[in-house]
């Protein structure tokens, strides 16, 4: 899919020296010695690495050779793709990476409202 900034999915630009230098690593890899969690390959088949603010480099394409759209963040995250995040894309990387998933949040959710249901229940059956 090309780039379209309307709907997130847009992502960090190189120069064809740095887009060579990607290319180079390998699924699960990391570009860098020292800074494994940056410019890091996703794999294919297997759960995302964890999506974080970082600057728009925290992830390469599985198999493109660039880093990932807020999009594609955004999907890891399980956002809905009507959900738009405003502002530049690098507003939306840090948007996307500092967020709760929706799926999480949901989750715990219901469990925090089943032990109110609970603690509700029990004070009922106590002042009888």
């Amino acid at each position: 899919m090309p780039r379209n900034s309307d709907i997130n999915h847009d992502w960090t630009k190189h120069s064809l020296k740095f887009e060579a230098r990607i290319a180079e690593v390998p699924p699960g890899g990391s570009l860098y010695e020292t800074f494994r969690d940056a410019f890091k390959r996703q794999r294919v088949g297997q759960p995302s690495m964890t999506i974080k603010e970082n600057h728009g480099g925290t992830h390469i394409h599985y198999k493109l050779n660039r880093c990932i759209s807020t999009r594609e963040m955004a999907r890891l995250q399980a956002f809905p793709d009507e959900f738009i995040f405003k502002g530049t894309y690098k507003e939306g990387f840090k948007q996307v990476g500092n967020a709760v998933p929706p799926l999480l949040a949901n989750h715990v959710a219901l469990a925090v409202m089943e032990s109110i249901k609970k603690i509700d229940n029990d004070e009922n059956l106590s002042n009888k």
